[in-house]
């Protein structure tokens, strides 16, 4: 049934309270808020930014081939940061202050006795009412929420009813067949004489030619 003027669907049996009602219709991106975060997170983050802002200081104004999307899809993220030395002052400048501070503001966080954590306060964005139904719903192994597949909804399906549409699905033999055993094993030769064709081809380069290739080691997909 649809609660009334709700973002939230609620399909089960379960009675769905004010509080409930409030916390799901914020949606399933909603974040709540976090008071701790592990310290290595911080400086994480920190060196990604500052990697990119080596990356666009490099590259700017020089030209950009017109094919390097198609030479970098299927190709393992690249790892690479321009040295300091190719860097202007300004942008070196610029991480001298996010590094600063970030020390500075690390220094004013409260961390656990072995520093790998540092404890914050925010003001929570969810009362006691709401945080209660968190764990309340969190924990309800009968149900299943799910974004809606249309509408932007929240779904609230019991768990069972939930498996027994997928069986249903998988089970139309129009659509579905079912395997005795993995088949992967037996395409492996067909997927890379394929690549090494479009390798010699020149379609693809040696980069996306070692990340798409098939191995003994893939894993099989399960449903």
């Amino acid at each position: 049934m649809f609660t009334n003027n709700s973002l939230t669907v609620n399909l089960s049996d379960i009675v769905l309270n004010r509080a409930d009602i409030v916390l799901l219709d914020k949606g399933l991106s909603f974040i709540p808020t976090c008071n701790s975060m592990p310290l290595f997170k911080f400086y994480e983050s920190q060196n990604r930014l500052i990697r990119n802002i080596k990356l666009r200081d490099y590259y700017y104004n020089k030209d950009k081939n017109k094919d390097s999307n198609i030479k970098t899809a299927f190709t393992l993220p690249s790892t690479w940061t321009p040295p300091d030395h190719h860097i202007s002052q300004e942008t070196l400048k610029s991480i001298q202050d996010i590094v600063m501070n970030t020390e500075t503001v690390l220094g004013q966080c409260k961390a656990n006795k072995s520093n790998t954590k540092i404890y914050y306060n925010h003001k929570n964005n969810l009362n006691n009412l709401e945080l209660d139904a968190l764990n309340k719903l969190r924990n309800n192994k009968s149900i299943i929420i799910k974004p809606a597949d249309k509408g932007g909804a929240t779904v609230i399906m019991k768990r069972d009813s939930y498996i027994a549409e997928a069986n249903r699905q998988l089970f139309n033999i129009r659509f579905y067949a079912k395997l005795d055993g993995p088949i992967y094993h037996n395409n492996i030769t067909k997927i890379n004489l394929i690549l090494d064709r479009m390798h010699n081809d020149k379609l693809i380069n040696s980069k996306q030619l070692e990340f798409l290739r098939a191995a003994d080691s893939d894993r099989e997909r399960i449903f």
